[in-house]
């Protein structure tokens, strides 16, 4: 009996741990898969649940709002990522440079955005943006009449990207600058001996180095951009109409303001989608050599 146990032991350690999964990760995940293909309304109860197919996915494809909020999503995610990336590499490396006194200052400031919560930074430059926040009060000083930016659809979008990128830069900086302290310090000791240039020794050497790096980035930015609600949600509700509406903030609505349970799965899943599909993108190209 003792031997048994003692081969059990190990596995009974693990138990708690995989209770945990099973009720908080897999559950969870399998009734959403199930609700995919459930009409399931919390505004009638009593008709339950009733199988209806691919007859979600096939509305979600149809559904002008939920295209709108994929389009809203990708031209946020293509303009957050560039700048993102156009800033934070440069940036990263001046200050890499810079390996004492303002250097370390300079990143300690750098990451001071991190701190704070999605929703009060969503909330703080809302107040910013206002027709009498900080932005038009600085631009009305040197004679410019500051736009209505998020009560203007052209300007909207535009708006959340600042905010995004006041928020979200420090991390891209982060990881950047991390990965220049992983580098070898060989190549570019060989290359400066044999009179490279600085753009050179960036173009050649530390770019290429930065490869695999970019491609973490990427994917983990790609994650949180396909599912951006706090900020979005506290600055604009979406708004104005649709202007704003991301996929996740139309899972939200769809899923707690009409209860429409299973359609919510569904856009739910369609973003899970997304996230694969651009990750595996990113592998083939900056990985699969």
């Amino acid at each position: 009996m003792s031997v048994k146990l003692k081969n059990i032991s190990p596995y009974l350690f693990f138990l708690p741990a995989f209770i945990l999964l099973v009720l908080l990760f897999l559950y969870p995940l399998m009734n959403s898969i199930i609700l995919c293909f459930m009409a399931y309304d919390l505004t009638r109860p009593a008709l339950g649940k009733e199988f209806v197919g691919l007859h979600n996915f096939i509305r979600a494809i149809n559904d002008n709002i939920f295209l709108t909020s994929i389009k809203n999503t990708l031209i946020y995610g293509a303009s957050t990522l560039s700048l993102e990336l156009g800033i934070a590499i440069p940036l990263a490396i001046l200050i890499f440079r810079k390996k004492k006194g303002g250097g370390r200052i300079l990143r300690t400031i750098f990451l001071i955005p991190l701190m704070v919560a999605y929703v009060v930074t969503g909330l703080m430059w809302r107040f910013m943006f206002l027709r009498v926040g900080l932005f038009n009060t600085l631009l009305s000083k040197i004679g410019i009449n500051g736009p209505t930016w998020l009560s203007n659809p052209s300007m909207v979008m535009p708006a959340i990207v600042i905010m995004s990128l006041w928020k979200n830069l420090p991390f891209v900086f982060l990881i950047v600058v991390g990965g220049l302290y992983s580098f070898p310090i060989e190549p570019f000791e060989a290359a400066v001996m044999d009179g490279a240039s600085g753009w050179q020794l960036f173009r050649y050497i530390t770019l290429p180095l930065l490869k695999p790096i970019v491609g973490v980035i990427l994917m983990l930015r790609t994650a949180d951009i396909i599912k951006i609600f706090d900020e979005v949600y506290t600055m604009t509700g979406g708004g104005p109409g649709y202007c704003s509406e991301t996929m996740c903030l139309y899972a939200y609505e769809t899923g707690f303001s009409t209860w429409r349970m299973g359609y919510a799965a569904t856009i739910s899943w369609f973003m899970l989608f997304f996230t694969v599909g651009f990750s595996y993108v990113y592998y083939k190209l900056l990985y699969e050599e």
